[in-house]
């Protein structure tokens, strides 16, 4: 155990979250992760409980809550500026970034600078593709959850920071995706989540359907006059 490190911080691909996470916390580290939390439900659950077994300080980044427009959008829903929240919209991006170089697909041997199967860890084992390293590693479920994962940390965290008082673990889920053709990238490039909240709040989030724009809107019944009124924090490529 190193006692010289106090802090660990894990920006890794979404399959290595869970192990790195709770050996850290059980070497007494406190936790810096960036979003999404972990690979599968089961992992993060996994790592909470450890993170609090341990007494260890845990943080999950997501820089969207120091952007002035979100920070100002979720204040005038959390002070009750649109009056009641009746329903949530959360637009997310679609598909995945297109590899060019058609050959980074092809199955080949990985350069001697990498040694795959440390990268590989405890996900299942495959064929190494240059196309499936670094940033694309997201479109493949083997290691990450595509667009929907990658982006639902922002724009749903900022969603239930305008959520004040209410209960945030949603008790119904519907799920609609649709998956990509597109071997090896297998995350779905089009999907739509409706899920309900304790208090009978919906809420839909989407990829790919252009009724759902990207960013987080809150739905409220009044603006200050009794007229209803929409509240939005868009995406920063659409500001």
């Amino acid at each position: 155990m190193r006692r010289d490190v106090d802090a660990v911080s894990i920006a890794l691909p979404d399959h290595w979250h869970g192990i790195v996470a709770t050996q850290a916390a059980r070497a007494k580290k406190d936790i810096y992760c960036e979003k999404p939390l972990a690979h599968t439900f089961r992992e993060g659950f996994a790592m909470v409980q450890e993170s609090e077994r341990q007494g260890r300080i845990w943080q999950t980044g997501s820089w969207q809550r120091s952007v002035e427009n979100f920070r100002h959008a979720s204040e005038l829903a959390r002070n009750g500026r649109i009056g009641k929240i009746n329903a949530i919209e959360v637009g997310l991006p679609s598909g995945y970034y297109e590899v060019k170089d058609k050959s980074k697909l092809e199955i080949s041997a990985p350069p001697p600078t990498l040694f795959y199967d440390r990268w590989l860890g405890p996900a299942a084992e495959m064929p190494y593709r240059e196309a499936c390293v670094h940033i694309n590693w997201r479109w493949n479920l083997n290691y990450g959850g595509g667009q929907l994962m990658d982006w639902v940390g922002h724009h749903v965290d900022i969603a239930h920071w305008g959520m004040a008082g209410m209960r945030l673990v949603p008790f119904r889920w519907k799920v609609w995706r649709i998956p990509p053709r597109t071997d090896p990238f297998n995350a779905a490039k089009k999907f739509k989540v409706h899920a309900v909240y304790p208090d009978g709040t919906p809420m839909t989030i989407a990829g790919g359907y252009p009724e759902y724009k990207g960013g987080t809107k809150w739905i409220g019944d009044k603006d200050g006059s009794g007229s209803t009124v929409e509240r939005s924090t868009p995406s920063p490529n659409r500001c």
